[in-house]
């Protein structure tokens, strides 16, 4: 239980480091607000799938990237309805790329190096 808690915690600093240190628009270049999209997705599913290694249940990879893809969702919604941006379906694409492919396939890592050891 305790190494469960741990690597739980290293995913959270993790994510929380590329949040925190996330390159800017001069970096990214013509598309940042996608990129931005599929990271935050991913980081966003990371660490709600990530309680699957604290509960043995993996359910929890499904329910971090449909949490992560609901976030998605309402902000582009709330962009179209409120005005606040541009609603962009690339934008949900980038979502579902970073929830449902980038993040499955990084919990999948760290957990078969887990077994490794």
């Amino acid at each position: 239980m305790i190494s469960k808690l741990i690597v739980f915690a290293i995913m959270f600093v993790v994510a929380l480091f590329i949040w925190i240190f996330l390159p800017r628009n001069e970096i990214y270049g013509k598309q940042p607000d996608k990129r931005k999209h599929l990271i935050i997705s991913a980081i966003l599913s990371i660490i709600v799938g990530s309680i699957t290694f604290i509960v043995n249940n993996p359910i929890w990879y499904f329910i971090g990237m449909g949490t992560s893809l609901l976030v998605g969702i309402a902000k582009e919604l709330s962009d179209k309805f409120f005005h606040t941006g541009t609603f962009e379906w690339f934008d949900l694409l980038a979502d579902l790329v970073g929830a449902c492919i980038l993040a499955p396939f990084t919990l999948f890592t760290i957990a078969t190096f887990i077994n490794l050891f």
